[in-house]
């Protein structure tokens, strides 16, 4: 058994008020554990850059309860964001549209002027986010990479988040494993004809294609070095 401080719990009520109150949680998703922060908070989003040795350059993703919370986030739905999110979503895909001013913390752009959305196909993720929905009174969304140091494997246990971001600083709701795996597919959505792949991750690029179909364009994006990606990262 692994010494820690860290409260954990399998209580969602419980991880959801740690998140309302601005604190930081760990949460699990189809993919990884993820470390989570109410997304309108900036003391909030700041924390998880600080937890995690983050460069405040890289923005995040932020995860959703439900399709209909994109509204919220974005006032401008391409035709190829709602073909791919009734296709995939919930999923490891990730959704970059413009952001609509006010609805998140200025860190989690990264200086940029679009979000990065993604629907778990995780019940817990999804009511976490939900339950801290309720208790905000509207979506606020939990702004969340992967519970890990920058550049560490990202964990799929919560033995290996307590492991590699110590024994305070966050609630660790236990949900057991994750599959792991390859992180989600992050894609920019710039119009009702063209598609960015950012990461190309659990979501082949060959089925968003076929999604997509020969009339949108899909380019798979290799950002330079001194210019980050516009998609959530680790």
């Amino acid at each position: 058994m692994l010494a820690r401080t860290v409260p954990v719990t399998q209580s969602l009520e419980e991880a959801a008020a740690a998140l309302a109150r601005g604190e930081l949680v760990a949460f699990p998703t189809e993919t990884v554990y993820g470390l989570g922060a109410r997304a309108d908070r900036e003391d909030a989003v700041q924390a998880i850059f600080r937890r995690k040795g983050r460069p405040p350059d890289r923005p995040l993703l932020v995860h959703l309860s439900d399709a209909g919370d994109v509204s919220h986030f974005t006032d401008r739905v391409p035709d190829t964001a709602r073909r791919l999110a009734e296709a995939f979503w919930p999923g490891p895909l990730s959704l970059v549209l413009p952001v609509r001013p006010g609805a998140v913390a200025p860190s989690v752009l990264a200086g940029g002027d679009t979000v990065g959305l993604r629907l778990p196909d995780e019940p817990t993720a999804r009511a976490l986010a939900a339950r801290l929905a309720a208790l905000a009174g509207r979506p606020v969304g939990i702004a969340a990479p992967s519970a890990n140091p920058f550049g560490a494997p990202p964990p799929a246990t919560p033995a290996a988040v307590l492991a590699g971001l110590g024994s305070a600083g966050y609630t660790l709701l236990d949900a057991g494993p994750c599959p792991g795996g390859v992180p989600s597919t992050v894609v920019a959505c710039l119009g009702d004809r063209a598609v960015v792949v950012h990461r190309e991750g659990a979501v082949p690029c060959e089925r968003l294609a076929a999604v997509l179909g020969a009339a949108v364009t899909l380019t798979r994006a290799a950002p330079p070095a001194s210019r980050p990606p516009r998609a959530g990262g680790r």
